[in-house]
């Protein structure tokens, strides 16, 4: 909640100038990425009424900022992938990875919550099918999980886990495309995830 601007002076030096919209902040920490760093080290704590400060020596040791709002990976009890991005159920959560970086997590907003325990999870090109402890079979349709729309497809337990993947022309159905497709099982029979 503090907005920042960055100059680049004359003298060779970077003035970091913020506006404090936050009334119960005190201080605030500057940190700075050294050349060719991924992490971002503490360099400074100045009290908020400065308003502006100079830095002039460039960064090559301090305590490294521990998030950005990113976390590592939640426990959970089923891992998948879903294009691009891991996903883990943790209890009654979804909780999804950031685009190619399966590391990092914002577990703050980066979520579904269900309406009970998810105890199975399956990738398809258009979504992912998911249960729950009670009974529900749920499709999440899109191939980005920030957008996901949510339809029940069922209401019938299925077998928790994950699923059998095949290939289309080894199962008894007319698939359109030669694909790896789920199968998996349900108190209705078999099912094949499209």
């Amino acid at each position: 909640r503090i907005g920042t601007k960055i100059e680049l002076t004359s003298s060779g030096g970077i003035v970091v100038s913020w506006i404090n919209s936050e009334p119960n902040a005190d201080y605030i920490n500057i940190y700075l990425t050294p050349t060719s760093a991924k992490q971002a080290l503490w360099y400074v704590k100045l009290p908020v009424d400065l308003g502006s400060y100079t830095i002039q020596t460039p960064i090559e040791t301090g305590d490294p900022l521990k998030t950005f709002n990113y976390y590592p990976p939640p426990n959970g009890s089923i891992v998948t992938r879903h294009n691009g991005r891991l996903l883990i159920a943790n209890n009654n959560i979804l909780f999804w990875s950031k685009p190619l970086e399966p590391h990092y997590f914002q577990i703050e907003t980066d979520l579904q919550v269900f309406s009970d325990e998810i105890i199975f999870i399956e990738s398809v090109e258009t979504g992912v099918y998911l249960a729950t402890a009670d009974s529900y079979l749920y499709f999440l349709s899109g191939t980005d999980p920030d957008q996901f729309e949510r339809s029940v497809k069922g209401n019938f337990l299925v077998a928790s886990g994950r699923a059998l993947r095949l290939r289309s022309k080894d199962i008894p159905i007319q698939v359109e495309n030669q694909r790896i497709v789920p199968v998996f099982a349900s108190e209705k029979g078999i099912l094949v995830g499209l």
